[in-house]
């Protein structure tokens, strides 16, 4: 496991891990960090772009399906980037990869700013979802104040039918006991004229009252059927709060504009501080290359060139050992050969054909 990430790292740092070990003493820390470099950005880009689609997606069934797979395909393709970004000679490559993480970083750096003010948005979203249910709540609220006002009116005619008619009920009272009330009984004692006057009204008022009490109930009776009516409408049709990531970022612009000067201050220095942590993190391959220069890259592709030429060096010692081996071999003893013997020979055989070419060129005469 040690040994496949290792061979990961020197992938990602464009490097062949069977000539590492031929690299000078000072160049050998070089893939091991370019590869970290690569990997770290990758792995926090596609961290931060995982939870953006999480973000943006959750609570649907598609995000088991979007969230894994954006993920993966964005960490090849940071790693792709940032392998040729190492690769390439040009300030282009910089300055495009660059451009990429700071675009993507003002993106993906916004579900990490509304998770710091989860509360606050929070509160805000409760008080727009209390202002909808209220617009949404309008016809049952107004059927609720119209049989109130009703109720009102029909209460205080009631209130006066029952004064007028206990006053009707004291002045026939003082009649038929021949008492004087306010001047208005003749003071003659007993059920004449005037009591049966009174009389007729108190029985006129009791039937008025009691037509008034019916219709206050059959008011009660029709106002709760429409405003259970209403309140079955309203359930129905009640609005949901609404959590998608749209709504949390425009509760999160309010929470911005409805807060104090210094609180907004505060709050736009934490998230430029975060915007460039991530941005320090995601660029880190762009500042490991500037550091680097030109002349590191140099360096490892001249350790590069220099340990695949010990590679061939040893295949033509191989090569040659057999090629002896088959034409003497009781003569040849493979460890006697020295890289000075493959190279004289290497040298005999180059002057041999030299001389050829001499040879015929001097024969033909066409040069």
């Amino acid at each position: 496991m040690k040994r496949a990430f290792k061979n990961f790292i020197y992938y990602l740092a464009n490097t062949d891990p069977q000539v590492v070990k031929h690299f000078a003493p000072q160049d050998r820390f070089i893939p091991d960090l370019i590869g970290m470099s690569v990997l770290l950005a990758a792995l926090v880009s596609t961290c931060s772009v995982g939870y953006f689609l999480m973000s943006v997606f959750g609570g649907s069934t598609k995000q088991y399906i979007i969230v894994p797979i954006g993920c993966i395909l964005y960490f090849f393709i940071i790693v792709m980037l940032d392998k040729g970004l190492f690769l390439a000679q040009s300030s282009k490559a910089l300055m495009i990869r660059g451009a990429i993480v700071m675009c993507l970083v003002s993106v993906t750096s916004v579900p990490f700013k509304l998770a710091l003010q989860d509360s606050k948005i929070e509160t805000v979203m409760n008080n727009m979802h209390k202002q909808k249910q209220a617009q949404a709540y309008t016809g049952v609220a107004k059927l609720k104040a119209d049989y109130r006002t009703q109720q009102q009116v029909l209460n205080n005619q009631l209130h006066e039918l029952q004064s007028e008619k206990n006053r009707m009920e004291r002045m026939r009272d003082a009649e038929n006991s021949g008492l004087k009330l306010n001047g208005r009984s003749t003071g003659v004692e007993g059920k004449g004229k005037r009591w049966k006057q009174y009389n007729n009204q108190v029985k006129i008022l009791q039937s008025r009252i009691q037509a008034l009490k019916k219709t206050i109930n059959k008011h009660q009776l029709d106002n709760t059927h429409q405003t259970t009516v209403a309140e079955e409408q309203f359930k129905i049709i009640k609005p949901e709060q609404d959590q998608s990531f749209i709504s949390r970022y425009i509760a999160f612009k309010q929470v911005l504009s409805t807060s104090d000067e210094q609180e907004r201050i505060a709050i736009k220095e934490f998230n430029v501080g975060m915007y460039m942590l991530f941005v320090l993190i995601e660029l880190s391959p762009v500042f490991l290359k500037l550091l680097l220069g030109r002349a590191n890259h140099i360096a490892i592709q001249t350790a590069q060139d220099s340990a695949f030429e010990k590679e061939g060096l040893r295949l033509r010692k191989a090569y040659m050992v057999e090629a002896l081996r088959l034409a003497a071999p009781s003569a040849i003893d493979p460890n006697q050969i020295t890289e000075g013997d493959i190279e004289d020979s290497i040298r005999q055989t180059n002057q041999v054909l030299k001389n050829n070419r001499d040879s015929y060129k001097s024969i033909s005469g066409q040069y």
